[in-house]
Order: C-alpha cells, then structure tokens, then sequence
C-alpha cells in the first residue's frame, strides 16, 4: 500500500492505521514520536522515553498476524497525548514521578496504556516503574470487559472516567479516536453499533465542556466509521480524508 501523506498529526495517525492493517510500521512510527517530541523534553527524558518504548514492545500482544504490529496503535496514542497536552498547556500541571517531569510520564504512561488490560503487569509493578498518579491515569481508562457487557458496567466506567484528570480523559478519547478508524473493518455489526452507541451516548457528553474539539472529532468518525461497511479505503479515498477539527493538525 502506498504511503499517504498528510499535513497535521492526526492526519498521519489516519495514515498509519491503515497501513498497519498491511504491514509492519512500528519503526516508522517510533521514529515519528520521537522526532516530535524532542523539541520539548530533555536527553535524559528521551531516554527514558526510549526505555519504556523497548519495554512495551518486548511484551507479546496476542496470537494474530496483526497482534505483532500492536505496539504502533500505542506509540501513535503517546503522540497525540503529546499534541493534546501541549494545546491545553497542562505540560506544568502535570506531578513527577521517579525524578521524571510530569510531561515525560505522562507520555511514558500512553506507551503503555493498556497495561493492566493486556496483563502485561500489575497495578503494584507499574507503580514502582512509573509511579503512582500514572498508575491511577492507566486505571482510569482500563475497561472491565464483561462488566461492559451491562449497561451497569458501561456507566460505571464512564463515572469512574468523569473524575479523572483532563489529559487522561483526552488519552481515552484518542484511544477510542484511533480505534474508530478501522471499525468498519469488523465484520460483527453489532459490536460495531455497540462501540459506537458508547461513544455517542457516554464519552462525547464528557467531552464536550472541557474538550470540544475531541468531542467533534469523535462525532465525525462516529459518523464516518456508521456510514463505512465492512471496508478498507483505497490509496484514493484515503488521500481525500481530511480531519479538521483538531487545532493542532493545521
């Protein structure tokens, strides 16, 4: 598939999802990340940052073919959290943890947001590595799946999620942002209306007041991906998509 190139980063995001689809970027998308957030941390955080990418790419993920190129969904997460917290200045708001600023865990935590859901370690191990208010982040947007199976299950989740800090609200938005973008993929038409039914009826009225602009885009998806059957775009579909409502994808 050939490579589709947009301006901003949520356009790449779009990109990066499909080809993953097809092929193995990780490395392409690790190098992305990393170029992208030098401008704002230091050596010793690129490190770190660096570090806790090898650590997240040494877990296995799953038995598919696709299981192997999971660790691209994470590094794209990370880099729109990265985007997402610099347009709403909470760079200086953020607490350190293990003599990291709050900004370089944070971004460390989006790595691996799925942690506790893919059993890849315990609350208790991952608040020794990357301390305990980004143990508390990664929590927040875990899911129970077979509790989500209830409608009971789904507003509890979403309770839980109305407490938690502005940036990890946004982390589970792009989370589900990123998700949409192959959900026409599936075959299962009633996972399909669920996923976005949840979208539409819990997590964009969170949105809406604090972060607008994420509450727009996932309504454009949701409206993209409900309208989209069971395929997967062309070179020329693909290169007439355009994602504005992010103000930093200009």
């Amino acid at each position: 598939m050939a490579n589709i190139y947009f301006n901003g980063p949520f356009d790449r995001e779009l990109e990066s999802k499909y080809l993953t689809v097809y092929t193995n970027c990780i490395n392409r998308e690790q190098e992305a990340f990393l170029n992208e957030i030098a401008e704002s941390l230091n050596s010793k955080e690129i490190d770190e940052i660096k570090e806790t990418i090898e650590f997240g790419k040494s877990f296995s993920y799953g038995t598919r073919k696709v299981d192997e190129y999971y660790f691209s969904h994470a590094l794209r997460i990370a880099r729109l959290v990265y985007y997402n917290i610099r347009f709403k200045q909470l760079e200086n708001l953020l607490p350190e943890a293990n003599g990291m600023s709050g900004f370089c865990s944070a971004l460390r935590a989006a790595l691996i947001h799925n942690s506790f859901e893919k059993n890849l370690m315990s609350r208790q191990e991952f608040a020794a590595k990357f301390g305990q208010y980004y143990c508390d982040a990664v929590d927040f947007i875990t899911v129970d799946r077979e509790a989500m199976k209830t409608r009971e299950g789904v507003l509890a989740h979403y309770r839980k999620l109305a407490t938690a800090p502005e940036w990890v609200l946004g982390m589970r938005a792009l989370d589900k942002a990123d998700n949409l973008l192959i959900l026409h993929v599936n075959p299962d038409e009633q996972v399909k209306k669920d996923y976005l039914l949840e979208i539409e009826n819990d997590l964009i009225p969170l949105l809406k007041k604090g972060q607008p602009e994420l509450a727009a885009l996932l309504a454009d998806e949701c409206a993209w991906a409900g309208k989209n059957k069971h395929h997967i775009p062309d070179e020329k579909e693909l290169s007439e998509m355009k994602w504005s409502y992010l103000p930093y994808s200009a």
